[in-house]
């Protein structure tokens, strides 16, 4: 067995086993990278959870309980726009989630 003190150390390589790491489950959420950030959540807002919308910037619980309500009052966005219907939510803030929001398609 090789010493420590001489500086080696076993060469644990050779024995090692490939991990099995699952694949992800599709989800309402991917992540993108931004540029001076490492990833913000991509969401679907046809699919996002309360908690998921909560965590995008400027949305806190009530605007996202909001979106929630609208969605289930009026159906699936079409566009992003639709955003703005939202009590709460205008242009400016649009602007800002656009890069972290998407609609998929019904």
């Amino acid at each position: 067995m090789p010493s420590i003190a001489s500086g080696t150390l076993p060469d644990s390589s050779a024995s090692a086993k490939p991990s099995m790491i699952p694949s992800p489950k599709p989800s309402s959420t991917s992540m993108i990278a931004a540029p001076g950030k490492s990833s913000v959540p991509h969401l679907d807002l046809n699919s996002a959870t309360l908690e998921q919308l909560d965590q995008l910037p400027g949305i806190g619980a009530s605007k996202a309980k909001a979106i929630i309500d609208y969605r289930k009052q009026k159906g699936q966005f079409s566009r992003i726009e639709e955003l703005t219907e939202v009590k709460g939510i205008g242009e400016k803030m649009l602007e800002k989630l656009k890069p972290l929001i998407y609609v998929s398609k019904p």
